[in-house]
């Protein structure tokens, strides 16, 4: 089982993205169910940052065919790393926009990996676990919502 991490921008123009994260999600949920492959998609101001986790074999080819949608440029993979367990587990994709919230600096992003992968050693088991800590507290958050 692997964990892959990924960063692009959005290419086309933004009036599309609507449209766009849902006919992504529509095709990923089809697909991504029969390749026992999970995900979560974070849009944020015109960057896609993106963490799937299965089994090589259907991560390689998945990843080729976003590299190559038109959707997607400046595709950089930040993370390929064996994981022992899935911590999205009941989710073939989901999608969040951030865009609403304060912009991200993504290339910080590369920079704490780059960080942690040189000097703390991060492993696919911290990003795992900070999945699941996202995924709780969205959880938590939807059931308050509803009250």
């Amino acid at each position: 089982m692997q964990l892959v991490m990924y960063i692009s921008d959005y290419a086309r123009p933004i009036d599309c993205l609507e449209k766009d994260l849902s006919d992504i999600l529509a095709t990923a949920i089809k697909h991504n169910n029969s390749d026992e492959i999970t995900g979560i998609l974070f849009f944020d101001n015109g960057k896609f940052i993106q963490i799937l986790e299965g089994e090589s074999e259907h991560l390689k080819p998945l990843l080729d065919r976003i590299q190559h949608d038109p959707r997607h440029q400046n595709f950089k993979l930040l993370m390929d790393e064996p994981i022992d367990h899935r911590e999205i587990n009941d989710w073939s994709m989901k999608a969040f926009d951030l865009s609403a919230h304060e912009p991200q600096d993504w290339a910080l992003l590369e920079d704490l990996r780059d960080a942690y992968l040189n000097t703390f050693k991060v492993s696919s088991k911290q990003i795992t676990s900070w999945i699941g800590h996202f995924i709780k507290d969205y959880a938590r958050f939807k059931k308050n919502e509803r009250h």
